[in-house]
């Protein structure tokens, strides 16, 4: 298991943060197994904000992976 640091913007940082978003969409799965995120804010906070635990990911093409996560997305 790894940690991967990952810059958001800190309107979706923030509802990440505070558990209203619980996905976040990336065209590309990091390679190895990442089971903590470090959240870095980005412009204009610019600091990290927080971390958050990966509980699992999805791979799936934009219609059913949206239907699937809508809700929480």
């Amino acid at each position: 298991m790894s940690t991967m640091l990952l810059s958001i913007k800190p309107q979706y940082a923030k509802v990440i943060l505070e558990g209203k978003k619980k996905y976040e969409f990336r065209k590309h799965l990091p390679q190895k197994k990442v089971d903590r995120i470090i959240v870095y804010s980005t412009d204009p906070v610019q600091r990290v904000v927080g971390e958050v635990a990966v509980l699992g990911t999805m791979a799936l093409k934009p219609s059913p992976l949206w239907e699937a996560t809508k809700t929480a997305a």
